[in-house]
């Protein structure tokens, strides 16, 4: 940072060279990676004020050009109920995780200040039951969903991919979750088939389904064309310079489902989905007590496919299924 600050602003440059002992103190206690997640957090901040406190926005903008793409990608694509709550630290290493979009499945493990598990960003590319997979990873793993947000997000190329922000707690022994562990699983494991038995009384007072109008609320992550994308545009110099992302406002139709909590019950409601070839645009899933209410985004075209299918018996069906696959 300090040569490339050099040629763009020199006044600047001195001004931070006063600062350049402190900041090489700073700079090493990260790199050794010996602090804990408050020490981290604490030294990142002091950092960050410290480099703010020479350089002018303008300079920054400069000198973070060559990643521009990619933080414009990642701004874009993850929920804001991850990034209005994360803090700086969390954010820079997020970005460095989420910066191979060529691979299939990238998950991070997000922990609190104690080093529990506390949440899971993941990144997919759309393909054939992508959610049941994630939906079946989780609770192979005894994952429990607090709460979730999907965006969907299209490429120039016509590549689809899905960005998650999700709260979890774990059932049982507090086990450590390794990200590769959950990215294997999403793209090896076999899903398992649903046993659904003809049921004389399907009708279950405990399950709600609602079809709701827009709630202008509903988008997509876009992104605009640009030059030399390649096959699918993926960071590590295949972003154009010209490439931009932003959130397009999406009419949507929303699907509710109220329902009470019960093993393997978003993987069934996932499941259902699928049985019928409605893709999920968009999602917010929440966990109050017991009681699961998920609200699913899809095109409005697919409102008579669902009708035509009996969608609500289907989905009652599978939610009767045996809960142990």
């Amino acid at each position: 940072m300090l040569k490339p600050l050099k040629k763009i602003n020199k006044e600047e440059r001195k001004l931070l060279g006063n600062s350049e002992d402190d900041l090489q103190v700073l700079w090493r206690d990260l790199k050794l990676g010996s602090l804990d997640k408050q020490g981290t957090d604490q030294t990142t901040d002091k950092f960050i004020r410290t480099i703010r406190q020479s350089i002018s926005k303008k300079s920054l903008v400069t000198l973070t050009e060559l990643y521009s793409p990619m933080i414009n990608w990642f701004f874009a694509a993850f929920p804001n109920r991850f990034l209005l709550s994360s803090t700086p630290a969390m954010l820079a290493e997020n970005l460095s995780i989420f910066n191979r979009l060529e691979r299939s499945a990238i998950v991070n493990v997000i922990t609190n200040t104690r080093g529990r598990l506390n949440g899971l960003l993941i990144y997919v590319h759309d393909q054939p039951q992508i959610h049941s997979r994630i939906a079946y990873t989780l609770n192979l793993k005894h994952l429990n969903i607090e709460s979730a947000k999907i965006n969907q997000i299209q490429y120039a190329s016509g590549k689809v991919a899905f960005c998650y922000y999700l709260k979890v707690s774990k059932r049982g022994e507090q086990n450590v979750i390794l990200p590769r562990e959950l990215e294997t699983s999403i793209k090896r494991n076999t899903l398992p088939k649903l046993i659904i038995k003809t049921q004389t009384f399907l009708y279950n007072t405990k399950l709600q389904l609602e079809y709701l109008k827009d709630d202008k609320k509903g988008y997509m992550v876009k992104e605009k064309k640009s030059e030399a994308l390649g096959d699918f545009p993926v960071w590590n110099g295949k972003f154009s310079e010209k490439t931009d992302f932003s959130r397009r406002d999406k009419n949507y139709l929303r699907i509710k489902i109220t329902a009470d909590d019960a093993p393997l019950l978003y993987y069934k409601i996932i499941n259902a989905f699928d049985q019928v070839g409605v893709a999920i645009q968009q999602a917010v899933i929440t966990t109050i007590g017991h009681q699961v209410i998920d609200t699913f985004y899809i095109n409005s075209v697919d409102h008579e496919k669902l009708v035509k299918s009996n969608f609500e018996e289907s989905l009652k069906e599978s939610l009767m299924s045996p809960s142990e696959i």
